[in-house]
């Protein structure tokens, strides 16, 4: 019987039957093995049977950076009553009257592997609303539907959590009803330990007077003191947060670093080190100088900008795009070397 292998399109070889092993490359194969063995693992656990469609190929977590790997902005910030600020990469803090801290924390080895990273809340004293949140761009999809939300945490301290989902429309500069709150600090039972644990949130439906071409934003609040305007102190720790479509949590989605810092980049992007300025021309003898940098990656929309760490001379003028900065400049001397050491582009929600 005549052979009969797999042809690919020009360039790609002829691989028989016979010797299939062959084109396999084992480093996939080890991968494969092992998302199988995760996902046997799961179901065992549970005691359910996962659904083709939650098997499925491509990203399950609407959320970027669940795992907290990326911090371009620092690890440690402090609570300013009355103000936000984004903590880890695409996670804001509302503060409103809190005083505390939100800070990166470091698991030790062996504990809670393969994962690493943490973030964690440590009010002392709190009124009205302090929250922990996402916001996720292109929120028409997911309304009328059932997103399921899962995370590993702990909670200390006498206040009640809740997590709910919401939309924000920028077209009309207004907010949309709730999702159902859940309550976090009811599931997580007073455990002293990271206990890990899900829910369900009912996504509402747009107001009729929205359009389907509004700039639409859904918000999850991981955490939200909701109207608990009590000032007892409280920490809440969390990672592997995952929020995807239907009824039920799938294992946590494990992504790369450089994967998940690219997802990330398309919203803030910070570049350190010595970015020089070029002369206007290779025999100028004037002082002007000038460069045009691409981004790692395409930017939600046109960034702020902003520069520092400027050395012999200054930076007189800026243009961006979502794509590109273009620096101008005028050094100190025609001979000298005009450089800036932090760049920052921000693009966030």
């Amino acid at each position: 019987m005549k052979d009969r292998g797999i042809r690919g399109g020009p360039g790609i070889p002829y691989v028989p039957d016979a010797t299939p092993e062959a084109s396999i490359d084992p480093l996939l194969t080890d991968y494969i093995r092992r998302e199988l063995e995760k996902i046997q693992d799961y179901t065992r656990d549970s005691g359910d049977r996962l659904t083709a469609a939650e098997l499925s190929v491509g990203r399950r977590n609407i959320l970027i950076n669940g795992g907290f790997d990326v911090w371009q902005r620092g690890t440690s910030f402090f609570a300013t009553a009355g103000t936000s600020e984004y903590t880890a990469d695409r996670w804001r803090a509302d503060w409103s009257g809190a005083s505390g801290s939100a800070s990166r924390g470091r698991f030790l080895a062996g504990s809670h592997e393969p994962r690493k990273w943490c973030i964690k809340f440590d009010i002392t004293t709190s009124s009205d609303y302090t929250t922990l949140l996402q916001a996720v761009e292109n929120g028409v999809r997911y309304q009328g539907k059932t997103l399921t939300a899962s995370c590993y945490a702990r909670q200390a301290g006498n206040r009640t959590l809740y997590s709910k989902c919401w939309f924000y429309n920028t077209s009309k500069g207004e907010s949309s009803d709730n999702s159902n709150l859940v309550n976090i600090t009811e599931l997580l039972g007073g455990s002293t330990d990271y206990k890990q644990i899900s829910w369900q949130l009912e996504i509402p439906h747009f107001p009729s007077h929205w359009n389907l071409d509004d700039i639409v934003y859904l918000i999850f609040n991981l955490c939200d003191t909701y109207d608990d305007t009590s000032t007892d102190p409280w920490t809440f720790t969390v990672f592997d947060v995952q929020l995807e479509e239907g009824e039920r949590a799938t294992p946590f989605e494990i992504l790369s670093i450089g994967e998940t810092l690219a997802l990330c980049q398309r919203y803030y992007t910070v570049i350190t080190g010595e970015t020089g300025l070029l002369p206007e021309s290779a025999s100028s003898t004037l002082t002007v100088r000038r460069l045009t940098m691409t981004f790692p990656t395409m930017m939600r929309v046109t960034p702020s900008c902003s520069v520092s760490g400027v050395t012999n001379g200054s930076i007189t003028n800026l243009t961006q795009s979502p794509t590109s900065i273009r620096f101008y400049g005028s050094a100190s001397a025609a001979n000298q070397y005009l450089y800036c050491t932090h760049i920052v582009a921000d693009a966030e929600i």
